[in-house]
């Protein structure tokens, strides 16, 4: 696995509408081999999240850590979500303080839709799956 370089804000790969990956894409040796540094890329910048473009891949793939309930130990697990399509859920919004490995060093006042629905590949045998969440904690 390797340390994947970041893209840094202005970079036109960041701005650039992303391909989807299909069942021949995902099965590739190189896209699970960019999954694998994905998540150690994020995990190396103290990330909660890191999208394929940000690492100049541009292709619909995204890696995070989800929190996990509060009656569970241990370290959050990387979930990988393919081809997602992100939508509100509700007219809530919340505004919050976020960071992005793309712009080191810098944290802003974002808003953001309280919930959403993030459909997306769920694998090869179970297409699609819709998952929705709240996006910060009250």
């Amino acid at each position: 696995m390797s340390i994947l370089k970041v893209a840094r804000m202005g970079h036109p790969v960041l701005r650039a509408r992303a391909r989807e990956l299909d069942r021949a894409d995902i099965k590739r040796p190189a896209v699970q081999s960019l999954v694998d540094d994905m998540i150690e890329t994020m995990i190396e910048y103290h990330g909660v999240g890191l999208a394929a473009p940000q690492v100049h891949e541009s292709v619909r793939l995204f890696v995070a850590t989800i929190d996990q309930a509060d009656d569970e130990r241990g370290d959050p697990k990387p979930v990988v979500i393919i081809n997602p399509e992100i939508t509100p859920v509700g007219s809530e919004i919340i505004e919050d303080w976020e960071g992005c490995l793309s712009i080191p060093d810098i944290r802003g006042a974002c808003r953001a839709p309280a919930r959403l629905c993030c459909a997306h590949w769920a694998g090869m045998e179970s297409g699609l799956n819709c998952a929705c969440t709240a996006t910060r904690r009250a």
